[in-house]
């Protein structure tokens, strides 16, 4: 069989406009007649709309590689304080103590179905301050840092509703900032300091 070019003309409604495509279909050459062999097909209109197609999809992924690095080298620093309630207030006083070596954790659960999907350990220091690095940005997940344990034997009882904080940990709501700050978390003292029914009268001493 001789090698030869066929070229077939074919219109095509492209867009708004009518585009003459021109394809070359090149049969199979005699050494291949004992193969399965299929035509080689060449359009330069294809050649065109495909390099337009990759150009396209070249523009929106390195967006989205260039957020993903960002988010890989920009961690999170996550701080928080714990303490001590001496007087069982249910708040900060002037009196307050705040404990070196509480254990707190973190933790980012799915939204929908709760699950467990992140969760990372810390001890305070001689402040009472803990901080944690996170290396992932946690989209709409729910991040709380919760207490986990007291040092201090006769201050270990947490204080229900400041035994855990509520913890934004991703970029996607516009805060672009690496530092995220928890609310102070604390305990009860098991028996409170003696004057602390007048210091929290005074508190309230507006108020009567």
């Amino acid at each position: 069989m001789s090698r030869t070019w066929h070229v077939i003309r074919s219109h095509f409604a492209h867009l708004h406009s009518n585009i003459q495509h021109t394809i070359y279909i090149v049969p199979p050459s005699p050494n291949s007649i004992n193969h399965t062999s299929i035509p080689f097909i060449y359009s330069p209109t294809l050649q065109l709309t495909m390099a337009k197609l990759l150009a396209i999809f070249a523009l929106c992924l390195l967006p989205a590689l260039s957020i993903a690095a960002t988010l890989t080298q920009n961690p999170f620093r996550l701080k928080g304080r714990v303490y001590c309630d001496t007087c069982r207030a249910g708040f900060e006083t002037s009196v307050t103590r705040y404990l070196a070596g509480a254990k707190v954790k973190v933790e980012c659960r799915d939204r929908d179905s709760l699950n467990l999907r992140y969760t990372l350990e810390a001890v305070t220091d001689a402040t009472g301050t803990y901080e944690m690095t996170v290396n992932s940005d946690h989209g709409d997940q729910k991040c709380e840092c919760t207490l986990v344990s007291s040092p201090d034997p006769e201050c270990k009882e947490p204080n229900i509703g400041r035994n855990r904080a509520t913890v934004i940990l991703t970029r996607n709501n516009g805060m672009n900032q690496n530092a995220r700050y928890a609310n102070a978390m604390g305990f009860l003292k098991t028996t409170p300091l003696a004057g602390c029914t007048e210091l929290i009268k005074s508190y309230f001493a507006e108020d009567i």
